[in-house]
């Protein structure tokens, strides 16, 4: 009996593996080039694609950093959810977003072990249990340090034409 409950667990939990993210580092520019886009942008909708286990959310771009985006709305890919490694896109939240080409060549997207940050309109009480003060206030710092390093490589890049 108890050799049966053994097996049924390993077997079960081998299925439920979730997402884990390594420490997001100081950003480079190695990471700068191989982002396709980044941005700041307010979320105008959000629509969910169950059978391909994606969320798709259409942006209005408030300040582009990297990027040739030649309209005023970029629709971004995210995994459904936060243990798909999801990003949880809601309309009207405020983000910074560091997009991908997709895996699939299609489209762009953007997952929790990038470096996306959201940048307002928390869910009430979020800050304060899930994300945490020290949290957000690291996040905060880490999308200002990221401004400026990409500022910083811009000039780079526009001074080596």
């Amino acid at each position: 009996m108890r050799l049966c409950l053994l097996l049924s667990f390993i077997i079960i939990s081998s299925y439920s593996i979730a997402c884990t993210c390594g420490e997001v580092d100081k950003i480079t520019d190695s990471d700068i080039e191989s982002a396709e886009a980044v941005f700041i942008g307010t979320i105008i909708s959000v629509s969910t694609d169950k059978t391909s286990n994606k969320k798709t959310a259409i942006f209005e771009i408030k300040k582009v950093y990297k990027g040739e985006l030649t309209t005023s709305n970029i629709s971004i890919k995210t995994n459904l959810d936060a243990g798909s490694c999801g990003l949880r896109f809601e309309t009207g939240q405020k983000w910074y977003v560091f997009a991908r080409k997709s895996t699939s060549g299609t489209g762009l997207h953007a997952g929790l072990c990038g470096r996306s940050v959201q940048l307002s309109n928390y869910s009430k009480g979020v800050k304060k249990h899930i994300i945490g003060r020290k949290n957000l206030h690291k996040l905060k710092s880490r999308f200002k340090q990221d401004k400026r390093l990409i500022r910083k490589y811009q000039k780079t890049a526009s001074n080596k034409k």
